[in-house]
């Protein structure tokens, strides 16, 4: 089995060689459904790789922004992070 994962993606590709505002919510439902991807403040459609979701999200691994470094071919996005916020509610 793959684990307890969520992984969605923007239908839409994100421009290159500008800034963007980009906001992720999930919404506690154990669903990929859940999650919610907004660019520049707008709602955009999201695809599904995984959702095996199951348990808790209470876990001892490091949080990953923008790359998946457990892979066997690890996948980085080609990009800057200029400022980065998480909150819970």
């Amino acid at each position: 089995s793959g684990g307890s994962i969520i992984t969605v993606y923007s239908i839409n590709p994100i421009s290159n060689n500008q800034w963007v505002y980009l906001s992720i919510t999930y919404d506690g439902s154990e669903t990929a459904v859940g999650v919610k991807i907004f660019v520049n403040g707008v709602s955009v459609s999201i695809g599904i790789f995984v959702d095996t979701f199951v348990g808790t999200m209470i876990n001892t691994k490091p949080l990953t922004l923008g790359g998946q470094p457990t892979l066997t071919n690890p996948l980085y996005a080609n990009g800057k992070i200029s400022v980065t916020k998480i909150i819970t509610q």
